[in-house]
């Protein structure tokens, strides 16, 4: 997939000028959507919301950030002759996660838990500068390179630029029917026709029980679907797709579910202080959600696969489930894996 001519002017002269936008992918879709905005927090009615929206990890905001589609292509280049305004950004963790930190933090967690029980998801950041680069062709390549997810590319001042390729869903809601899908995707492997191992199993459980619980306590009745394997590149999820009827406020549902324990663990009070205890570097949107507001519903996908970056420089957000079964070295190796094409295409545009 390639950026029309368009597209990519008025995404790099937003970038390069500090104006908040967005564009994005829908899984299954070639088409790539452009739009930009003045990047507010939400202050409209939720059935009125269109736009693109965002969130970080533990909603440190307390509305998503909206950006609605004030701004197309034309609009944006008819820009350039206007003064820019300057902007900051908040700033980029630039040191990576040191392998023996990793390797030993997961083998004491993995002791404690151990004795406790639960599962906790533990990130690490790849970090690195890449002299000359155009992102505004990173973003084209991983587009390209992952059709079946959910592919974004945003700045705002409050998030710093981001581009992702989630192939996760966490709420989605179609206003025809009223239907909310939903996923439990844990368990991670390079593709195989074999029976999914007790480990990434017991992980996954984790995940479906948690959500279904808090659909139950909502009052919401799920309907968990058949296990089916999801395909990222060279490695594989194990998912069961959730629907249910549901007529009630989204966001706070959406509250609700993030961070859901694929991306925190379970339980989640635990989980979160382990975090807190192992992860040298703030997550930023890693974790959070991002997704779509339109006339057919609500998208939202869990921030995966992401890259934040600023000029040059670059953190790329990889993590795994970790439970009393996990290896150290496995559940490197399982990071590895997860950034390996996204640090590729990242490396091969970087002319220093």
């Amino acid at each position: 997939m390639m950026f029309s001519t368009k597209i990519a002017e008025a995404a790099g002269y937003c970038l390069a000028n500090g104006i908040n936008f967005a564009l994005y992918a829908m899984p299954g879709s070639n088409e790539v959507t452009f739009i930009a905005d003045d990047g507010a927090q939400c202050d409209v009615e939720e059935r009125e919301m269109k736009g693109f929206f965002i969130n970080t990890f533990l909603n440190r905001l307390p509305r998503p950030i909206l950006i609605r589609p004030r701004l197309d292509c034309n609009s944006v280049i008819s820009l350039k002759n206007t003064p820019a305004s300057g902007h900051l950004n908040a700033q980029i963790n630039k040191m990576s996660t040191p392998r023996e930190k990793y390797l030993l933090d997961i083998k004491n967690l993995a002791d404690t838990l151990k004795r406790k029980g639960g599962k906790t998801v533990i990130s690490r950041v790849i970090c690195g500068s890449a002299g000359h680069i155009d992102w505004i062709t990173v973003a084209a390549r991983y587009f390209t390179a992952y059709p079946a997810t959910f592919r974004f590319m945003y700045h705002t001042p409050e998030t710093g630029s981001w581009i992702g390729a989630t192939p996760e869903i966490l709420l989605s809601r179609d206003n025809a029917t009223s239907t909310i899908t939903t996923m439990s995707l844990a368990g991670t492997r390079m593709r195989s026709d074999k029976p999914w191992d007790c480990k990434n199993r017991a992980e996954h459980d984790f995940v479906t029980d948690y959500i279904v619980n808090i659909f139950q306590s909502e009052g919401i009745e799920p309907h968990i679907h058949e296990a089916e394997n999801v395909a990222y590149g060279d490695i594989e999820h194990l998912c069961h797709r959730i629907t249910a009827h549901y007529e009630g406020q989204i966001f706070p549902l959406l509250h609700h579910l993030s961070p859901t324990p694929a991306l925190a663990g379970v339980p989640i009070d635990s989980a979160l202080r382990h975090i807190a205890t192992y992860e040298s570097h703030d997550r930023g949107c890693y974790g959070g959600y991002v997704g779509v507001c339109d006339n057919d519903g609500l998208h939202a996908f869990v921030n995966l696969r992401s890259v934040r970056f600023d000029g040059g420089d670059y953190c790329i957000y990889a993590g795994g489930g970790i439970t009393a079964a996990s290896s150290p070295e496995s559940e490197w190796e399982e990071t590895e894996a997860k950034v390996k094409k996204l640090l590729s295409i990242i490396q091969s545009e970087s002319h220093e």
